[in-house]
């Protein structure tokens, strides 16, 4: 592939991006691009791509669970930081997003809600994860545990350098600081026990 036509994709690939987001709002009839290559283009990036073109992620059973779960707008905060933390980690990377999104609600919900975790083999297990998310997420804490103990190691190199624009972005007032005023928790603290 020569230069030219790498430079020439970028523009090409963005229009096809929007066009199958169903965001056609990019007005092409001014002859920008002409037909032939957008059509060509879109069969390039089809076929480099596998025609694999949307893959699964967890942004909509993050939304789901946390509404299952009735969070507030911090907590719903929270779980968006740490799903974004973890989104940074390789070890994370081949993990089913529905499991991914429940270990983000299952961390987010122990952390904000310590008072609320019981000692280690007691029946209130389920203050920290109710019957209503063993439900909609199919999943037991102790399926979890994995999972959520990756994501926890995320949210304690938080101050990491790597991580520092994920950090400021939810260091803001609209975001309820969270990373900077919610606390981490010990590793010891984490309990994943099924009730």
């Amino acid at each position: 592939m020569c230069i030219n036509s790498l430079f020439f994709k970028v523009p090409n690939a963005h229009i096809f991006n929007l066009k199958n987001e169903r965001r056609w709002q990019v007005d092409i009839s001014a002859s920008t691009y002409p037909r032939a290559d957008l059509v060509k283009c879109e069969g390039e990036v089809c076929s480099a791509l596998d025609f694999r073109l949307s893959g699964v992620t967890c942004a909509p059973f993050l939304q789901h669970f946390l509404s299952v779960a009735d969070a507030n707008p911090k907590q719903a905060s929270l779980a968006w930081y740490l799903a974004e933390l973890g989104l940074m980690d390789y070890k994370l990377v081949g993990v089913k997003a529905s499991l991914y999104a429940a270990a983000v609600v299952h961390l987010m919900r122990q952390t904000l809600l310590p008072q609320n975790t019981p000692p280690a083999g007691s029946s209130a297990a389920r203050t920290v994860w109710t019957d209503a998310l063993r439900h909609y997420t199919h999943c037991a804490p102790s399926e979890l545990a994995a999972t959520a103990t990756l994501l926890h190691g995320c949210q304690k190199r938080a101050w990491d350098g790597s991580y520092a624009a994920v950090r400021n972005k939810y260091a803001r007032a609209e975001k309820f600081h969270v990373s900077d005023f919610v606390a981490c928790l010990p590793d010891d603290a984490l309990q994943f026990y099924d009730a």
